[in-house]
């Protein structure tokens, strides 16, 4: 199969995000660099290919999910799911645990999880659908949770690289999504995401002051389950990263 299938991004991922190297589009190697990340990319392709021949899979997201702020305010959200069930895939969403990993590693964890996309309004968050209900129960876990997605068709191989969030790999339109297994989901996420009159700035800091992880703070802001009720919504992950890292980054500044 050749290289370039897997280095081929989207035409309209390119134009508004520009993550492609300008001089090479990844794969004549013009920038001096003895790898490409895009050519990693396409060698770690090569454990997930069976799983994107079909257009359904299970496995443990780690959890992770990613709402896109193309068309807002009706965005694309949806898990990312890899084809790995029964396995500890926390490494693949938690970008501390990164360090000291070669370039390769991060790509292959990236790759490995395939993105479902469901086309959904930002206040949907409020009155949320069996979709993104089920979305929303699967990241308030603290753990990998088993979850079964069925896509409209077989994801499309490629990686999408963003300066402002992790890499993407695989992704297809999300059809149904469903937990197999009851979430771990810690007692002190239930209780914020529970108060509906709760700020989702004092949300973000009372979890992080009781030993939530920032990256789980994040998806919570993301897919809207954090503040008060009539002002909930989905929030693009790469915004809600900004969000939380100025929220608390102010809040530990006062306590400096």
């Amino acid at each position: 199969m050749s290289q370039l299938r897997f280095l081929r991004v989207a035409s309209g991922e390119r134009r508004r995000e520009a993550g492609l190297c300008p001089l090479c589009q990844g794969h004549r190697l013009l920038c001096g660099r003895s790898t490409c990340p895009k050519l990693a990319e396409a060698l770690a392709s090569a454990g997930v290919e069976k799983a994107l021949r079909q257009r359904s899979l299970q496995g443990s997201s780690p959890p992770a999910a990613f709402v896109d702020s193309w068309g807002y305010p009706k965005v694309s959200a949806g898990p990312l799911v890899p084809p790995l069930p029964r396995t500890d895939t926390t490494v693949m969403d938690a970008p501390e645990l990164w360090l000291g990993k070669s370039l390769e590693e991060v790509l292959r964890y990236r790759f490995t999880l395939v993105r479902g996309k469901s086309p959904i309004l930002v206040d949907a968050a409020r009155n949320p659908p069996r979709l993104l209900a089920t979305l929303q129960e699967a990241v308030m876990a603290s753990k990998p949770a088993e979850t079964e997605v069925w896509f409209a068709r077989e994801p499309r191989p490629g990686l999408f690289l963003s300066p402002r969030a992790a890499p993407l790999g695989p992704s297809a339109p999300l059809e149904r999504l469903r937990l197999t297994e009851n979430p771990s989901v810690p007692r002190e996420v239930e209780y914020v995401v529970s108060d509906r009159d709760l700020r989702a700035t004092s949300a973000a800091v009372r979890l992080f002051n009781h030993g939530i992880p920032e990256r789980q703070v994040t998806r919570l802001l993301s897919v809207g389950l954090l503040g008060v009720q009539r002002q909930r919504r989905l929030v693009p992950t790469e915004w809600s990263i900004t969000a939380v890292d100025d929220i608390l980054g102010r809040a530990l500044h006062r306590r400096i």
